[in-house]
């Protein structure tokens, strides 16, 4: 079920993005989407959090630890749970206009299928972890304090 119907056509709620030469539209989540998406990969990508909060202020190293937040997520899930959240993050991408058929664009293709979530994962959350990351930060000086 594509959960983004209605969302794009309008610029402002999409990004293209290139993987391996391969470009891909990315049509931003609505924000009940996005918010339930964003707590589930919060609860299982603690560490690579805890790094971002170091990286405070700069949303570009913020962005560039979004890969390994992907990798934790992938290391720390079992793999029904893996493969329903990587389902649904992509189901925010298309191709030439055409939604991703996921057995057949990712066969082989593992690899690339990770970086494409990695893609996902940064233009749909990469304020939210960032954000998120900046609390952390505040937070553990406080503590320090």
């Amino acid at each position: 079920m594509n959960t983004t119907a209605g969302r794009g056509n309008n610029p402002e709620l999409q990004r293209m993005v290139t993987v391996d030469g391969e470009e891909y539209k990315i049509v931003t989540f609505g924000p009940t989407k996005a918010f339930t998406l964003a707590a589930r990969l919060t609860k299982f990508i603690g560490e690579p959090l805890a790094s971002m909060a170091g990286a405070v202020g700069s949303e570009q190293k913020a962005a560039e630890m979004l890969p390994l937040a992907v990798k934790s997520l992938c290391n720390n899930l079992d793999e029904d749970a893996v493969l329903s959240l990587i389902k649904e993050l992509l189901n925010s991408v298309s191709q030439r206009n055409k939604m991703l058929d996921f057995e057949q664009h990712f066969q082989g293709r593992l690899g690339h299928m990770i970086k494409l979530v990695g893609k996902v994962v940064e233009v749909q959350f990469a304020d939210f972890f960032s954000e998120l990351g900046g609390s952390l930060a505040e937070a553990m000086e406080k503590v320090k304090a």
